[in-house]
């Protein structure tokens, strides 16, 4: 994995962090106890077994769709300054085509930069 990927994780949950304070301890508990895994790590590995999770819990696509499109997808919209970036993801999750989400994750990526002695991704 990139440093790049690395920083895009962060930032996705740190913005969660901000935004909806206990939220992501809530959804790393969840997560732990189905996959082992905390919940950015699982997203950022199976969006579509994090979305299977959310949705088995909540026991409604409505939470599941709120959740995904205003905090994580939301954050990696802003990362690469793309809002449309939104749709396609939240729909490459609902359709469970990860290699899909990944594919346009990948496009958004181009080389980091380096300044100031550290990189960030750049579009």
């Amino acid at each position: 994995m990139t440093k790049s990927y690395d920083d895009l994780k962060e930032f996705v949950k740190r913005y969660i962090a901000e935004r909806s304070p206990g939220y992501l301890h809530l959804l790393n508990t969840l997560m732990r106890m189905k996959t082992g895994l905390d919940a950015i790590e699982l997203f950022f590995n199976s969006p579509s077994a994090f979305y299977n999770i959310l949705k088995e819990h909540y026991g409604d696509d409505a939470p599941v769709m709120f959740s995904l499109a205003t905090l994580f997808l939301r954050a990696i919209a802003i990362r690469f300054n793309d809002i449309s970036i939104e749709t396609i993801l939240l729909n490459a999750i609902k359709n469970g085509d990860d290699d899909r989400f990944f594919s346009v994750l990948k496009s958004h990526m181009i080389k980091v930069r380096i300044k100031g002695g550290r990189e960030k991704i750049i579009r």
